[in-house]
Order: C-alpha cells, then sequence, then structure tokens
C-alpha cells in the first residue's frame, strides 16, 4: 500500500520554471475600422510560447449615430451583442510561422459558432462567459446554465470588453498543444466589411460598433536548465518538426 511507503522519494518538476502571459499589440495602422486588417506579431527570439492556451482580449463600444452619420456618446438602451460577438466582427483570421500561413479560417462567427453548438458542453459555455457566449437553450432545448458576466457583456455606457480563446476560432490553437520555439509568429484578423450581424437592436436606430483595443495575450514559458539544453540541441540540428492539427 502506498500509505505504507515510507522510503519514498519527493518527486519535484522543474521543468517549467515560470509561466507569464504576455500582451501583443498590433504593429503599422492602429485602426480597427470595417475591412480593415490587423496584424499582431511575437518576434523571433529566444523563447516559448504556447499558443494553444493564448487568447485575444477586444475593447471597444457601441453608440447611437445622430442625424448626420456621427457617432454620439450615447449608448442605446436595446442593442444587445450576439452570441461569440468578437468571431462575427472578423471574416478572416490567419495564423502565420515565419511568414507562411500555418492555418486560417473564413466567416470566423460561422464556423466558430458551428463547431461550438455541436461540441460545447453546458460548463464549456460558462467557461466561455468572458468571450461572449450566451446560448440560453442548446439545440435539444435543454436550458444551459449561464454565469452573471453573459448579462453583463456590455455596460450601460455601451462598453465592452472581451477575452476569446484563440483555441475557440482556429483548428491549429485547439489540437497543438506544444509549445512553439524560437520562431517568428503573426496573427492577422481581417475586419468584417459591417457589423450588421454583431448587433441585435428591438429598436431600429443607427449603431456604430467600434474597436478600441484588439490585445493578443500569449503564454511565455521559461524551462529548466535541463528542458532548455534539450531544446536548444533540437533547434541547434535544424530538424523539421511536425504540427499535427486539425483545420
Amino acid at each position: 500500500m502506498e500509505s505504507l511507503n515510507v522510503t519514498e522519494k519527493i518527486k519535484v518538476d522543474n521543468s517549467i520554471v515560470s509561466y507569464e502571459y504576455h500582451s501583443h499589440q498590433p504593429f503599422g495602422s492602429t485602426s480597427f475600422g470595417n475591412n480593415d486588417e490587423i496584424r499582431i506579431g511575437i518576434p523571433e527570439i529566444d523563447n516559448y510560447t504556447l499558443p494553444h492556451e493564448s487568447f485575444l482580449y477586444v475593447e471597444g463600444s457601441v453608440r447611437k449615430l445622430d442625424a448626420s452619420g456621427k457617432a454620439t456618446k450615447d449608448a442605446s438602451a436595446t442593442a444587445k451583442l450576439i452570441n461569440n460577438p468578437v468571431a462575427f466582427m472578423f471574416s478572416d483570421i490567419r495564423y502565420l510561422i515565419n511568414g507562411v500561413q500555418i492555418d486560417g479560417v473564413r466567416n470566423v462567427g460561422l464556423t466558430s459558432c458551428m463547431k461550438g453548438y455541436f461540441s460545447y458542453t453546458p460548463h464549456d459555455i460558462i467557461k466561455l462567459a468572458n468571450a461572449g457566449w450566451n446560448m440560453g437553450e442548446d439545440l435539444l432545448g435543454q436550458v444551459v446554465p449561464t454565469s452573471p458576466v453573459t448579462d453583463a457583456i456590455m455596460d450601460k455606457n455601451g462598453n465592452f470588453g472581451l477575452s476569446v480563446p484563440l483555441k475557440t476560432l482556429i483548428g491549429f490553437a485547439e489540437d497543438f498543444k506544444t509549445i512553439v520555439m524560437n520562431v517568428r509568429q503573426e496573427l492577422v484578423l481581417i475586419r468584417n466589411n459591417d457589423d450588421n450581424d454583431v448587433l441585435v437592436n428591438t429598436v431600429e436606430e443607427p449603431l456604430q460598433l467600434k474597436i478600441d483595443k484588439v490585445v493578443w495575450r500569449m503564454p511565455h514559458l521559461a524551462v529548466g536548465l535541463r528542458e532548455q539544453l534539450a531544446l536548444t540541441k533540437i533547434a541547434g540540428r535544424n530538424i523539421d518538426l511536425q504540427i499535427p492539427f486539425r483545420s
């Protein structure tokens, strides 16, 4: 019995020394308007990143438009964000390594919703409350437990902040759970040509959805000396590494 093994030695795993999230912001243009291209890069340095656990943080607001079509400071009292709203803000998403596209998705909103409706459990929906997921009832008519966060995606001033796991948007981040090391990574997002699919409004009034901030939060790992030497040898041999995933 294990309870009688008094001479058993303590096992300590020091393979990962630290695990920190770093924020990476878009370079070039800071405009996040319709049809704009947003590029977020992680430079090629001696680092170990884990895209599987990365996420997008999107901050913005919904405002009424005046008669001239300009956004006012007033927020709509009836407008709401649709389920999985961030995905519907973008028409394309692409993940690149050293300038080569590894994975990409078009019609991000439809694709991620179809995937989620058929594969997410009620507990997954609760965990994705901060991403704007709130199904209410599933496809079988069963009530899905909701979180108070889902009812407060957008505050009374029309402002919102959503954290969307990258693995809910592209297959690479969902399936490839290994670190990516010593390569230049890039995430390319293309804004939709309009935001009609993002907003639900019971009163017909002109609205504008504005994105103020887009950040790619990526885990950076520091490993123990033994693991670092082993990974350095692999990198020094310049061998091909497989990246299996379902697109």
